[in-house]
């Protein structure tokens, strides 16, 4: 499982490199909750040689408006690989969402061309 989530880490990093590139400074807002993760994005990022890259630790998401917008974007994207493999909401998120059909035109539309 390590190495899968290296791979994947690893080809997610280099396939937005040339995003990634254009900044002279890089934030990455993870609460290194996990050891490897962490590992894993600190190595990712030396291998990019970019000047700076911080990473925002104790972020409080009242202070951060753009950790609550990547927050929301990865609980939604979630959401959808959930779908994916079940193929189905929760009763509470059919409630909220307003069933499979409305989450996918009024939500996954709309966040898919934001993707990098």
């Amino acid at each position: 499982m390590k190495e899968k989530l290296e791979r994947q880490m690893h080809e997610f990093i280099l396939g937005a490199s040339s995003v990634i590139d254009g900044f002279s400074r890089v934030k990455v807002y993870y609460d290194c909750g996990q050891t490897y993760i962490t590992h894993l994005l600190h190595k990712g990022f030396d291998e990019l040689k970019i000047p700076i890259v911080e990473f925002a630790q104790s972020v409080k998401p009242r202070h951060y408006k753009l950790f609550q917008v990547a927050d929301l974007i990865c609980t939604l994207r979630l959401l959808a690989a959930k779908l994916e493999t079940e193929g189905r909401l929760s009763p509470s998120e059919f409630r909220f969402f307003g069933g499979i059909k409305a989450f996918k035109h009024n939500v996954l539309r709309r966040i898919k061309p934001k993707e990098i």
